[in-house]
């Protein structure tokens, strides 16, 4: 399902927040204009980039496809990473 992006990173070395964000390219196109960087927190559940799209972080992963989980991606709690890459699609 998600050979794509497993190739894309054997060609590069990219950090949990970016494969993540890659995921939501496709997944979810435009994702990033959704985000509100003011209140973004990736340690609260109502207010990390998986709620501020889906209305809360587990119904994000069941929408994107990760309800069970792929070792791949990680929604990991890094505010400044997910900032960055925000601000990089912006």
């Amino acid at each position: 399902m998600f050979n794509w992006l497993k190739n894309l990173f054997r060609e590069k070395e990219l950090t949990d927040t970016q494969k993540s964000a890659l995921l939501l390219d496709k997944r979810h196109p435009g994702w990033d204009k959704k985000i509100d960087l003011n209140t973004l927190s990736m340690y609260d559940a109502n207010n990390c980039v998986l709620a501020q799209l889906y209305g809360g972080y587990t119904k994000g992963l069941d929408e994107i496809g990760l309800a069970n989980g792929h070792e791949e991606y990680n929604f990991v709690m890094d505010d400044a990473g997910w900032s960055k890459e925000v601000l990089a699609r912006r």
